[in-house]
């Protein structure tokens, strides 16, 4: 696999070239402490020091409601109208939002293949980043901390570069596109990637032990914590759409 070096005084130039390949999408911030990702016209907007969304990439994949088909008594059954073709350029997300994307990927492949979720897939560009953990992070527990698939290129933030890794065709065309915004890698790059690396895992403050989870789960079946939780719940199904791979 390839991997290149994008000095970040380069990066607003490559982001710009990126658009080529689609439109750009971002984390921006809404309101004091909250991001989502959304079309970008200023690349001001991006906030790549951002830790989560509100809502995660799924929601470019799985609409709330979609139009699968018309029927009327008079004309019968009609296709819907396809949708245009759009192409989108997601870039800075999270291992873990990658990774759930590649659950959605395994789900819908299986023996009846989502062709509108893929078709969507298929139009999307997947640019990932890694991120510094806060106090709520507990990824590197359930594995999804780290991804060397599921994505067309990822930055890893290296100090005064990123590390580019190049995970699919269409992200080596992206590099070969602005190919003198890059440079190679020396070896000060590879030492600064595994003191980064190191750092990054020491920054997990929440840990979770899902090691007998079934089993637990059974055994506290009559737990108090449940009567709490179901107290606020509305039944609205809004966690269903917040989660990633729900």
């Amino acid at each position: 696999m390839r991997i290149v070096k994008l000095p970040k005084e380069n990066l607003a130039e490559f982001i710009g070239c990126l658009r080529s390949f689609g439109e750009i999408h971002a984390p921006v911030k809404r309101g004091k402490r909250s991001f989502v990702f959304a079309p970008v016209k200023d690349l001001s907007e991006i906030e790549l020091n951002y830790t989560r969304t509100i809502l995660p990439l799924k929601k470019y994949f799985l609409k709330p409601i979609d139009t699968m088909f018309n029927f009327c008594a008079e004309k019968g059954y009609e296709a819907p109208v396809e949708e245009p073709d759009r192409k989108c350029v997601i870039f800075g997300a999270h291992p873990c939002d990658i990774y759930g994307l590649k659950i959605l990927d395994l789900v819908f492949s299986g023996r009846y293949v989502d062709s509108y979720y893929f078709a969507r897939r298929s139009s999307a560009a997947i640019i990932g980043l890694d991120c510094i953990p806060d106090e709520l992070c507990f990824c590197r527990s359930t594995g999804t901390d780290f991804v060397d698939t599921g994505f067309d290129l990822f930055l890893s933030d290296i100090g005064d570069s990123y590390l580019v890794q190049v995970g699919t065709s269409i992200g080596d065309d992206m590099v070969k596109a602005a190919d003198s915004l890059f440079r190679e890698v020396e070896k000060d790059d590879r030492e600064k990637y595994k003191s980064k690396s190191i750092q990054r895992r020491e920054s997990f403050q929440t840990e979770i032990q899902l090691q007998d989870l079934p089993e637990i789960m059974d055994l506290e079946y009559e737990s108090q914590i449940w009567q709490e939780v179901g107290e606020k719940c509305l039944s609205c199904g809004t966690c269903s759409m917040v989660c990633p791979t729900c």
